[in-house]
Protein backbone atom coordinates (compact mmCIF):
# COMPACT_ATOMS: atom_id res chain seq x y z
CA UNK A 1 0.00 0.00 0.00
CA UNK A 2 0.95 3.66 -0.34
CA UNK A 3 1.23 4.04 3.46
CA UNK A 4 3.69 1.12 3.72
CA UNK A 5 5.78 2.46 0.83
CA UNK A 6 5.87 5.91 2.44
CA UNK A 7 7.04 4.37 5.73
CA UNK A 8 9.79 2.45 3.92
CA UNK A 9 10.99 5.58 2.11
CA UNK A 10 11.01 7.57 5.36
CA UNK A 11 12.92 4.77 7.11
CA UNK A 12 15.54 4.58 4.34
CA UNK A 13 16.05 8.36 4.23
CA UNK A 14 16.31 8.69 8.03
CA UNK A 15 18.67 5.68 8.21
CA UNK A 16 20.99 7.14 5.55
CA UNK A 17 21.07 10.53 7.31
CA UNK A 18 21.75 9.06 10.76
CA UNK A 19 24.39 6.60 9.53
CA UNK A 20 26.12 9.45 7.66
CA UNK A 21 26.14 11.62 10.79
CA UNK A 22 27.53 8.78 12.91
CA UNK A 23 30.17 7.99 10.28
CA UNK A 24 31.23 11.65 10.15
CA UNK A 25 31.44 11.79 13.95
CA UNK A 26 33.47 8.56 14.04
CA UNK A 27 35.89 9.93 11.44
CA UNK A 28 36.36 13.21 13.30
CA UNK A 29 36.96 11.36 16.57
CA UNK A 30 38.81 8.36 15.16
CA UNK A 31 41.66 8.68 17.68
CA UNK A 32 39.22 8.36 20.61
CA UNK A 33 37.82 5.16 19.15
CA UNK A 34 41.17 3.39 19.38
CA UNK A 35 39.86 2.35 22.82
CA UNK A 36 37.74 -0.28 21.08
CA UNK A 37 40.91 -2.27 20.32
CA UNK A 38 41.84 -2.16 24.01
CA UNK A 39 38.56 -3.58 25.28
CA UNK A 40 38.99 -6.30 27.87
CA UNK A 41 37.40 -9.28 26.14
CA UNK A 42 36.80 -11.06 29.45
CA UNK A 43 33.67 -8.92 29.80
CA UNK A 44 32.12 -9.97 26.48
CA UNK A 45 30.82 -13.35 27.72
CA UNK A 46 28.96 -11.92 30.75
CA UNK A 47 27.56 -9.16 28.48
CA UNK A 48 26.25 -11.81 26.06
CA UNK A 49 24.71 -13.78 28.94
CA UNK A 50 23.01 -10.64 30.24
CA UNK A 51 21.66 -9.82 26.76
CA UNK A 52 20.28 -13.37 26.54
CA UNK A 53 18.66 -12.89 29.95
CA UNK A 54 16.87 -9.75 28.67
CA UNK A 55 15.64 -11.76 25.68
CA UNK A 56 14.37 -14.43 28.06
CA UNK A 57 12.59 -11.83 30.21
CA UNK A 58 10.99 -10.39 27.06
CA UNK A 59 9.79 -13.93 26.41
CA UNK A 60 8.27 -14.07 29.89
CA UNK A 61 6.41 -10.86 29.04
CA UNK A 62 4.90 -12.66 26.02
CA UNK A 63 4.04 -15.72 28.13
CA UNK A 64 2.30 -13.57 30.76
CA UNK A 65 0.40 -11.56 28.13
CA UNK A 66 -0.82 -14.77 26.48
CA UNK A 67 -2.27 -16.14 29.75
CA UNK A 68 -5.48 -14.04 29.69
CA UNK A 69 -6.27 -15.75 26.38
CA UNK A 70 -5.80 -19.22 27.95
CA UNK A 71 -2.58 -19.84 26.03
CA UNK A 72 0.42 -21.53 27.64
CA UNK A 73 3.20 -20.05 25.52
CA UNK A 74 5.97 -22.59 26.14
CA UNK A 75 8.00 -21.32 23.17
CA UNK A 76 8.18 -17.78 24.61
CA UNK A 77 12.01 -17.60 24.54
CA UNK A 78 12.22 -18.56 20.86
CA UNK A 79 9.48 -16.10 19.97
CA UNK A 80 11.29 -13.33 21.86
CA UNK A 81 14.52 -14.02 19.95
CA UNK A 82 12.71 -14.04 16.59
CA UNK A 83 10.88 -10.79 17.40
CA UNK A 84 14.14 -9.08 18.44
CA UNK A 85 15.83 -10.40 15.30
CA UNK A 86 13.14 -8.87 13.08
CA UNK A 87 13.23 -5.62 15.08
CA UNK A 88 16.93 -5.51 14.22
CA UNK A 89 16.51 -5.96 10.47
CA UNK A 90 13.18 -4.19 9.85
CA UNK A 91 11.96 -0.64 10.61
CA UNK A 92 8.98 0.35 12.78
CA UNK A 93 9.54 -2.62 15.16
CA UNK A 94 8.54 -5.31 12.66
CA UNK A 95 9.05 -7.94 15.36
CA UNK A 96 5.64 -7.10 16.85
CA UNK A 97 4.00 -8.03 13.54
CA UNK A 98 5.92 -11.32 13.40
CA UNK A 99 4.78 -12.18 16.94
CA UNK A 100 1.17 -11.41 16.06
CA UNK A 101 1.31 -13.53 12.87
CA UNK A 102 2.77 -16.45 14.83
CA UNK A 103 0.14 -16.21 17.58
CA UNK A 104 -2.60 -16.16 14.92
CA UNK A 105 -1.23 -19.11 12.93
CA UNK A 106 -0.24 -21.38 15.82
CA UNK A 107 -2.52 -20.38 18.72
CA UNK A 108 -5.47 -18.97 16.76
CA UNK A 109 -5.26 -15.67 18.63
CA UNK A 110 -6.61 -12.72 16.67
CA UNK A 111 -3.98 -10.29 15.42
CA UNK A 112 -5.78 -7.30 16.95
CA UNK A 113 -6.12 -8.98 20.37
CA UNK A 114 -2.45 -9.87 20.73
CA UNK A 115 -1.22 -6.51 19.41
CA UNK A 116 -3.54 -4.78 21.88
CA UNK A 117 -2.14 -6.80 24.78
CA UNK A 118 1.39 -5.83 23.71
CA UNK A 119 0.38 -2.18 23.56
CA UNK A 120 -1.28 -2.52 26.96
CA UNK A 121 2.03 -3.74 28.35
CA UNK A 122 3.58 -0.40 27.31
CA UNK A 123 1.48 1.21 30.06
CA UNK A 124 3.43 -0.84 32.63
CA UNK A 125 6.80 -0.24 30.94
CA UNK A 126 6.25 3.53 30.67
CA UNK A 127 5.00 3.78 34.25
CA UNK A 128 7.95 1.83 35.70
CA UNK A 129 10.51 3.57 33.46
CA UNK A 130 9.22 7.10 34.02
CA UNK A 131 8.91 6.64 37.80
CA UNK A 132 12.45 5.17 37.89
CA UNK A 133 13.69 8.08 35.77
CA UNK A 134 12.19 10.69 38.11
CA UNK A 135 13.66 8.89 41.14
CA UNK A 136 17.11 8.58 39.53
CA UNK A 137 16.99 12.22 38.39
CA UNK A 138 16.37 13.27 42.00
CA UNK A 139 19.19 11.09 43.37
CA UNK A 140 21.63 12.27 40.67
CA UNK A 141 20.73 15.90 41.40
CA UNK A 142 21.45 15.56 45.13
CA UNK A 143 24.53 13.34 44.55
CA UNK A 144 26.24 15.03 41.59
CA UNK A 145 24.37 18.34 41.28
CA UNK A 146 23.36 17.41 37.71
CA UNK A 147 19.91 18.32 36.42
CA UNK A 148 18.28 18.71 32.99
CA UNK A 149 14.87 20.35 33.11
CA UNK A 150 13.74 19.35 29.59
CA UNK A 151 14.45 15.62 30.08
CA UNK A 152 12.93 15.76 33.56
CA UNK A 153 9.74 17.32 32.16
CA UNK A 154 9.58 14.69 29.37
CA UNK A 155 9.64 11.82 31.88
CA UNK A 156 7.26 13.69 34.18
CA UNK A 157 4.90 14.04 31.21
CA UNK A 158 5.18 10.30 30.45
CA UNK A 159 4.54 9.46 34.11
CA UNK A 160 1.51 11.75 34.44
CA UNK A 161 0.18 10.67 31.02
CA UNK A 162 0.45 7.01 32.03
CA UNK A 163 -1.29 7.68 35.34
CA UNK A 164 -4.06 9.49 33.45
CA UNK A 165 -4.43 6.49 31.14
CA UNK A 166 -4.71 4.13 34.11
CA UNK A 167 -7.14 6.33 36.06
CA UNK A 168 -9.56 7.48 33.36
CA UNK A 169 -11.33 5.30 30.79
CA UNK A 170 -11.57 7.00 27.40
CA UNK A 171 -10.82 6.53 23.71
CA UNK A 172 -10.38 8.73 20.65
CA UNK A 173 -13.23 8.64 18.14
CA UNK A 174 -11.19 10.17 15.32
CA UNK A 175 -8.10 8.08 14.64
CA UNK A 176 -4.79 9.11 13.14
CA UNK A 177 -1.23 7.74 13.46
CA UNK A 178 -0.96 8.80 17.13
CA UNK A 179 -4.54 8.37 18.41
CA UNK A 180 -4.85 4.88 16.87
CA UNK A 181 -1.82 3.74 18.88
CA UNK A 182 -3.22 5.33 22.04
CA UNK A 183 -6.53 3.49 21.48
CA UNK A 184 -4.69 0.18 21.10
CA UNK A 185 -2.84 0.84 24.35
CA UNK A 186 -6.15 1.60 26.09
CA UNK A 187 -7.79 -1.57 24.76
CA UNK A 188 -4.81 -3.65 25.86
CA UNK A 189 -4.78 -2.00 29.28
CA UNK A 190 -8.44 -2.98 29.81
CA UNK A 191 -7.39 -6.63 29.37
CA UNK A 192 -4.44 -6.33 31.79
CA UNK A 193 -6.14 -4.22 34.49
CA UNK A 194 -8.62 -7.02 35.24
CA UNK A 195 -5.70 -9.08 36.61
CA UNK A 196 -3.83 -7.25 39.44
CA UNK A 197 -1.36 -10.14 39.81
CA UNK A 198 -0.43 -9.79 36.14
CA UNK A 199 0.22 -6.06 36.60
CA UNK A 200 2.67 -6.69 39.44
CA UNK A 201 4.42 -9.46 37.48
CA UNK A 202 4.85 -7.25 34.41
CA UNK A 203 6.07 -4.34 36.56
CA UNK A 204 8.65 -6.55 38.27
CA UNK A 205 10.08 -7.84 35.00
CA UNK A 206 10.07 -4.33 33.46
CA UNK A 207 12.17 -3.12 36.39
CA UNK A 208 14.43 -6.18 36.19
CA UNK A 209 15.07 -5.50 32.50
CA UNK A 210 16.17 -1.94 33.30
CA UNK A 211 18.54 -3.21 36.01
CA UNK A 212 20.08 -5.78 33.64
CA UNK A 213 20.43 -3.15 30.89
CA UNK A 214 22.28 -0.94 33.39
CA UNK A 215 24.62 -3.81 34.30
CA UNK A 216 25.37 -4.38 30.60
CA UNK A 217 26.22 -0.69 30.12
CA UNK A 218 28.39 -0.64 33.24
CA UNK A 219 30.31 -3.74 32.09
CA UNK A 220 31.00 -2.14 28.69
CA UNK A 221 32.33 1.01 30.37
CA UNK A 222 34.55 -1.10 32.65
CA UNK A 223 35.68 -3.11 29.62
CA UNK A 224 37.08 0.04 27.96
CA UNK A 225 38.63 1.23 31.26
CA UNK A 226 36.09 3.98 31.90
CA UNK A 227 34.61 4.63 35.31
CA UNK A 228 30.84 4.80 35.71
CA UNK A 229 28.59 4.17 38.69
CA UNK A 230 25.60 1.82 38.54
CA UNK A 231 23.33 4.84 39.09
CA UNK A 232 24.76 6.57 36.00
CA UNK A 233 24.46 3.35 33.97
CA UNK A 234 20.85 3.00 35.12
CA UNK A 235 20.18 6.55 33.94
CA UNK A 236 21.59 5.66 30.50
CA UNK A 237 19.43 2.52 30.33
CA UNK A 238 16.27 4.50 31.15
CA UNK A 239 17.06 7.16 28.56
CA UNK A 240 17.14 4.58 25.75
CA UNK A 241 13.48 3.79 26.54
CA UNK A 242 12.67 7.05 24.70
CA UNK A 243 13.85 5.38 21.48
CA UNK A 244 10.62 3.34 21.62
CA UNK A 245 8.75 6.51 20.60
CA UNK A 246 10.94 6.99 17.50
CA UNK A 247 11.34 3.47 16.08
CA UNK A 248 11.64 4.58 12.47
CA UNK A 249 14.89 2.82 11.53
CA UNK A 250 15.76 -0.90 11.77
CA UNK A 251 16.74 -1.62 15.38
CA UNK A 252 16.34 2.14 16.07
CA UNK A 253 19.72 2.52 14.34
CA UNK A 254 21.18 5.97 15.00
CA UNK A 255 18.28 6.91 17.28
CA UNK A 256 19.46 4.84 20.26
CA UNK A 257 22.99 6.14 19.70
CA UNK A 258 21.61 9.67 19.76
CA UNK A 259 20.05 9.06 23.17
CA UNK A 260 23.38 7.69 24.44
CA UNK A 261 25.06 10.91 23.30
CA UNK A 262 22.34 13.03 24.91
CA UNK A 263 22.25 11.18 28.24
CA UNK A 264 26.06 10.93 28.31
CA UNK A 265 26.40 14.69 27.81
CA UNK A 266 23.98 15.29 30.71
CA UNK A 267 26.20 13.15 32.95
CA UNK A 268 29.38 14.81 31.68
CA UNK A 269 30.56 11.76 29.74
CA UNK A 270 32.60 12.40 26.59
CA UNK A 271 30.44 12.10 23.42
CA UNK A 272 33.10 9.86 21.88
CA UNK A 273 32.96 7.48 24.85
CA UNK A 274 29.13 7.47 24.91
CA UNK A 275 28.99 6.64 21.21
CA UNK A 276 31.72 4.02 21.57
CA UNK A 277 29.72 2.25 24.29
CA UNK A 278 26.56 2.40 22.14
CA UNK A 279 28.41 0.96 19.13
CA UNK A 280 29.98 -1.86 21.17
CA UNK A 281 26.57 -2.79 22.61
CA UNK A 282 24.94 -2.68 19.18
CA UNK A 283 27.77 -4.74 17.71
CA UNK A 284 27.56 -7.50 20.33
CA UNK A 285 23.73 -7.55 20.24
CA UNK A 286 23.61 -7.59 16.43
CA UNK A 287 26.15 -10.41 16.08
CA UNK A 288 24.27 -12.43 18.71
CA UNK A 289 20.85 -11.90 17.09
CA UNK A 290 22.14 -12.49 13.56
CA UNK A 291 23.56 -15.81 14.83
CA UNK A 292 20.70 -17.18 16.91
CA UNK A 293 17.82 -15.27 15.25
CA UNK A 294 17.63 -17.27 11.98
CA UNK A 295 17.98 -20.56 13.90
CA UNK A 296 15.15 -19.63 16.30
CA UNK A 297 13.07 -18.43 13.34
CA UNK A 298 13.53 -21.74 11.50
CA UNK A 299 12.67 -23.87 14.56
CA UNK A 300 9.69 -21.72 15.52
CA UNK A 301 8.04 -21.45 12.12
CA UNK A 302 8.35 -25.16 11.42
CA UNK A 303 5.04 -25.26 13.31
CA UNK A 304 3.42 -22.82 10.90
CA UNK A 305 1.90 -24.29 7.76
Amino acid sequence: TMEKNTKKIISIIVSIILISLIAAFLYQNRESFSAITKINYIYILPIILLILSTLYINGIFLKLLAKPFNIDLKEHFQLSIVASFFNLITPFRGGAGIRAVYMKKVHNLKYSEFISSLFGNYVIIFLVSSFSALLVFTIIYFTYGIFNLIIFLIFLGIFLGTLFTITFHFSFKKENFITSKVNKILIGWKTIVKRPKLIWQLAFFALLNLVIAALIIQLIFIGINQEITFLQAYFLSIMTILAVFINITPGSLGITEGFYLLSGSILGISPAISLLVAIILRGITSILLLTIGPIANFLLFKKVK
